[in-house]
């Protein structure tokens, strides 16, 4: 059977290893919860970009509709023109001329529907653009702070690890594993020891 003092030393090589292989193991548990945190990052940017050309597209599509609604509107008091000229109808006064106003006036109304319409399109990607991108600053901070919470966590299982090996050095020697008594180290755990 190995002397008391082979056995002690084991045993704090065995705690001073598992508390080393314990902060490791934080790091590298916080190294990856911050690699999660930088992927969500990615995820939520690439989303902020989708939204902003998905406002720009609704802007847009708005605006050609819109042009289009003109396009036509134009085209019926054209038409509305040509029929009231063509049938003998006084074009310059009167209600001929305020048929013609009011489909300009419609088509206009018309046009703003449109605009409006699309204006709250883009509006909605453009909140959401918004919130995509705080999430993205969101997940970056917390990748750095799981980082550096991982370096305290580990710092902490070192000194931990610290005091629970001087605290078994100093019952060791109380017993008197190093030879000798009480507190005092034997000349033997002395002459072992590298300074």
């Amino acid at each position: 059977m190995a002397d008391p003092f082979t056995l002690t030393a084991i045993s704090l090589a065995a705690t001073a290893a598992g508390g080393a292989v314990a902060a490791g193991s934080k790091v590298m548990a916080g190294q990856s919860q911050a690699g999660a945190y930088q992927y969500q990052a990615g995820v939520a940017q690439v989303n902020q970009k989708i939204a902003k050309e998905n406002a720009d597209y609704a802007r847009y599509t708005g605006e050609f509709e819109a042009q289009r609604s003109g396009m036509k509107t134009r085209f019926e008091r054209a038409q509305t023109l040509t029929t009231q000229s063509g049938r003998g109808i006084d074009i310059s006064s009167g209600s001929a001329a305020e048929v013609r106003d009011s489909i300009t006036d419609l088509g206009k109304q018309d046009q703003g529907t449109i605009r409006a319409s699309a204006a709250r399109r883009a509006y909605g990607y453009d909140v959401e653009a918004e919130k995509q991108g705080t999430a993205a600053q969101m997940y970056g901070k917390a990748a750095s702070r799981s980082k550096t919470a991982s370096y305290i966590d580990a710092f902490g299982s070192l000194l931990g690890t610290a005091a629970s090996v001087s605290g078994k050095w100093l019952q060791a020697g109380q017993a008197g594993v190093f030879g000798g008594g009480g507190n005092k180290l034997g000349d033997n755990a002395l002459a072992s020891m590298d300074y």
